[in-house]
């Protein structure tokens, strides 16, 4: 096991202190190397969650792309340039 030497704030060392008392850890390494994992697997379901959200909106849109459900992206870009001029030229 590698050791590393971190400084804290009073503010986090105190709070360290307290959940070590509190929560009944054997130490503060106990407690630190229990924070750290529960972020590491709390990062981990999220990164998870954003790849199966990628994977889902990639499936809907190859879909929408078979049904023929797409739009003309200059056509687009067109009509909102319009739009803001509108806008623009209504608040003159």
């Amino acid at each position: 096991m590698r050791k590393l030497e971190i400084d804290l704030s009073p503010e986090i060392a105190t709070y360290i202190s307290e959940q070590v008392e509190l929560r009944n850890f054997e130490s503060a390494e106990a407690f630190i190397t229990e924070a750290i994992s529960k972020y590491c697997y709390e990062n981990e379901l999220e990164s998870e969650m954003e790849e199966s959200e990628l994977k889902e909106a990639l499936a809907k849109a190859a879909a929408q792309i078979e049904r023929g459900e797409t739009f003309d992206g200059e056509e687009v870009m067109r009509e909102a340039m319009q739009r803001l001029r509108s806008k623009i030229e209504s608040r003159s």
